[in-house]
């Protein structure tokens, strides 16, 4: 923008309305009300002093006072963020923050000459020693005892300690001014395994590394209310008695885990602790009267109510995380409930002569904080200003925001006269950070940008009904030449879409296509090819499905491209063998067992009669009596194509014909039936019989019956008898013609003769 000068007459001008207006707006100044907080010393020492009222800003004065005898100050510590001006005096500073501060004053004992230092060894070996208290420069012998099935690897310690030979299980360092803990650490013998004891008792021991053959004495402790039950092991070992809390067993070469068990004793009841805190304790059994103790443990973000029980029971303390009760004689359930810290606020006041400023309120440390400077008639908006240290997004933009500290803010919105001669560009968009509004004289060279897109859409151009030509309308940041006129400019934005692909087989599948995130976009996977039919809907890009079962179902788009997969399966029916006796069949497709075939697969059955039987007949039989055909194609094995249905495989099995005398008998198929004339034949008698009588019902324009394929009768009733036929299986078929020139009806039952 250019810089506009004013004349000399035209400042004075200004000067004297500006006077004007003050004179006119003059008010009795308001009275001010400075804020104050709380500083609280913390102090066991005599005559603390410091704490009180302060506002912000102040340099507070505070003093630890007397060391309690046999102490001496340490230093001073904070939560609130205090920076104290020395930190290890105990009479020191600081500057006061806009919120209440506590401040502590630690001390610890006074170290005098010759006082004595505590030794702490820590080590799994049995006979450790070196342990006790020691002045300093003292020279101090460690021993780190022995570890069954480990070996002595060195010393460690976290207090400054220099030892003498860190590697040798006996060693020495020289005492220092203070506490300290000494650490042997050990390893495990290559020749060593591991026992690893499970058990919830108190005292519970035998984990360990142990040599192959060596006596593993184990201990299952202690229980409150609960007895030992038994042990039990993950790899095969013998314990001398498994019902004995104490016990031992040879160590097999491999690790072992024993486990104790516990159960209940008869007089004990259960304790259930509910909380959603992380080390929350107290579940258990107890004898009537035990003392109880629950802890609630510590949930982030929240803190401790109360207890409550669904018996009664009196807590010691019902609002304390950490209680006692006396066990009734009977089950307890305890319920500790949590609840929200209470949340801190801070004061954000915008000051702003602009109509329809806004941003004024209280806000939590780290929310985001919107201000708006409003307008004012005349004058522009110049920039933002703030009480204490905050980061505006845009300092020069009307409607800015900034990240809340952990204090109260006072923003200041500043404005100045519009120059004379300019025209005001308005610039619209929804982006963060837009930039471009405010006055210019015409022929300047207006910059304008449309800021950072909203969340899911992107930049498109730019706009106006002003007649506006831009330099580049598809430029998030470009210019124009200012008109003589005011101008409105809007950066356009649109919604991010993404590629949606459905792959499927199926015919008349649907649903590909850009879409934009959280689309609830309907998918169909089609008609399914022939012989085959849908299964489910699945995605490697982790999308979900409403069904994922249902051809037709809806996804909910993501924000990247997604792609889902339509699966398909080949139709399969059922191969049910109704099981002979005297016999077997199986059934194979391609040489592999089968219970299920998709249509036109060549199913092959195998027949295995018994010693002594021949397969007298078998069908193969589906739908609403039909009869798949068969073919053979070797002894004993068939063939036949697959329907599409269910079928059922039936089969009789007779003796092998027998060569001696004897009455000749018929054996019919049990499923033989004449179903699918246009009349009944009467009922076929089942039972085994030197005659078989069959009787037509309807009556026909013809009739002829078949023995083996040679007419043997011409009569509407005709009898089977064994005595004129050979041994051995034979087929009967009929023949019917129902009125004259009308089609032929057939029906065939196969049967044996035997002897």
């Amino acid at each position: 923008m250019k810089k506009i000068f004013l004349s000399g007459f035209t400042t004075i001008a200004i000067i004297l309305l500006g006077s004007a207006l003050m004179l006119a707006g003059c008010k009795n100044p308001a009275k001010t009300t400075v804020k104050t907080f709380l500083v609280t010393v913390n102090s066991t020492g005599s005559g603390a002093a410091g704490g009180g009222m302060h506002k912000k800003g102040d340099t507070v004065a505070i003093n630890a006072g007397t060391a309690p005898v046999g102490y001496q100050f340490k230093n001073w510590t904070s939560a609130d963020g205090v920076e104290f001006a020395d930190a290890a005096s105990a009479e020191t500073s600081f500057t006061m923050l806009a919120k209440p501060v506590t401040v502590t004053a630690n001390f610890e004992l006074k170290i005098e000459p010759g006082d004595k230092y505590l030794v702490t060894v820590e080590s799994d070996g049995t006979g450790a020693s070196g342990g006790g208290e020691y002045k300093e420069g003292d020279t101090v012998t460690i021993y780190a005892g022995e570890a069954h099935g480990q070996q002595f690897v060195e010393w460690t310690s976290a207090d400054g300690i220099t030892f003498a030979n860190a590697a040798a299980a006996t060693t020495s360092f020289t005492m220092l001014a203070k506490t300290v803990t000494v650490t042997a650490n050990f390893e495990p013998l290559d020749n060593a395994f591991k026992v690893t004891v499970e058990s919830e008792g108190a005292g519970a021991s035998g984990t360990g590394y142990y040599e192959e053959n060596d006596i593993v004495t184990i201990k299952a402790g202690t229980v409150s209310g609960q007895q030992f039950v038994e042990w039990t092991s993950d790899v095969t070992v013998t314990f001398d008695d498994c019902y004995s809390g104490e016990t031992f067993f040879v160590m097999p070469a491999s690790e072992v885990t024993v486990t104790a068990s516990f159960e209940p004793l008869d007089n004990a009841f259960k304790v259930t602790v509910i909380s959603e805190g992380a080390g929350a304790s107290g579940t258990g059994y107890y004898i009537e009267n035990d003392i109880v103790t629950i802890k609630a443990g510590t949930v982030s973000g929240k803190q401790f109510m109360e207890w409550t029980s669904d018996v009664t029971v009196t807590f010691d303390d019902p609002y304390s995380g950490e209680t006692f009760f006396t066990m009734p004689a009977s089950e307890v359930t305890v319920t500790a409930s949590f609840e929200p810290l209470p949340s801190v606020t801070y004061k954000v006041t915008v000051e702003s002569n602009g109509a329809g400023a806004s941003g004024t309120g209280d806000y939590e440390e780290n929310d985001t904080v919107t201000i708006k400077a409003g307008t004012v008639t005349g004058l522009q908006f110049v920039e933002w200003t703030s009480d204490v240290t905050v980061t505006f997004d845009d300092p020069y933009s009307e409607e800015t925001f900034f990240i809340m500290p952990a204090s109260e803010v006072t923003v200041t919105a500043s404005f100045e006269p519009i120059p004379p001669d300019t025209y005001k560009v308005t610039v619209e968009s929804e982006g963060t950070g837009a930039s471009g509004t405010g006055y210019y004289e015409e022929n300047d060279t207006v910059t304008i940008k449309a800021g950072t897109a909203p969340a899911e859409k992107y930049f498109v151009n730019w706009t106006s009904a002003d007649g506006i030509t831009f330099d580049d309308d598809s430029s998030e940041e470009t210019f124009f030449t200012m008109p003589d006129k005011e101008v409105t400019v809007t950066a356009n934005f649109a919604v991010k879409t993404y590629p949606l692909t459905v792959n499927s087989v199926g015919t008349g599948a649907s649903g590909s296509g850009s879409y934009a995130m959280d689309a609830v976009v309907p998918i169909n996977a089609g008609t399914p090819p022939a012989k085959y039919r849908f299964v489910n809907w699945t995605s490697s890009d982790g999308v979900a499905f409403a069904n994922a079962n249902n051809a037709a179902t809806t996804i909910t788009m993501l924000n990247k491209a997604v792609a889902v997969t339509a699966n398909f399966e080949v139709i399969t029916y059922a191969i049910n063998v109704n099981t002979p006796s005297n016999g077997s069949f199986t059934v194979t497709i391609g040489g592999q067992p089968a219970t299920f075939a998709p249509e036109d697969a060549v199913v092959i059955l195998t027949a295995a009669p018994e010693q002594d039987y021949d397969l007298f007949s078998f069908t193969v039989s589906y739908g609403s009596g039909l009869t798949a055909i068969t073919e053979e194609v070797g002894e004993n094995v068939w063939q036949f194509t697959m329907p599409a249905s269910n079928v059922d495989v039936s089969a009789i099995f007779a003796p092998k014909p027998d060569e001696g005398e004897g009455s000749a008998n018929i054996i019919v198929n049990v499923d033989a039936n004449f179903a699918g004339f246009p009349d009944l034949i009467s009922p076929l008698s089942k039972s085994n019989g030197d005659e078989q009588g069959i009787t037509l019902v309807g009556t026909f324009v013809s009739t002829a019956w078949y023995i083996d394929g040679i007419l043997a009768s011409s009569a509407s009733t005709y009898t089977i008898k064994a005595e004129e036929l050979s041994v051995g299986p034979h087929s009967l078929t009929v023949v019917v013609k129902a009125e004259s020139g009308g089609l032929d009806y057939s029906k065939e039952l196969n049967f044996a003769v035997t002897r």
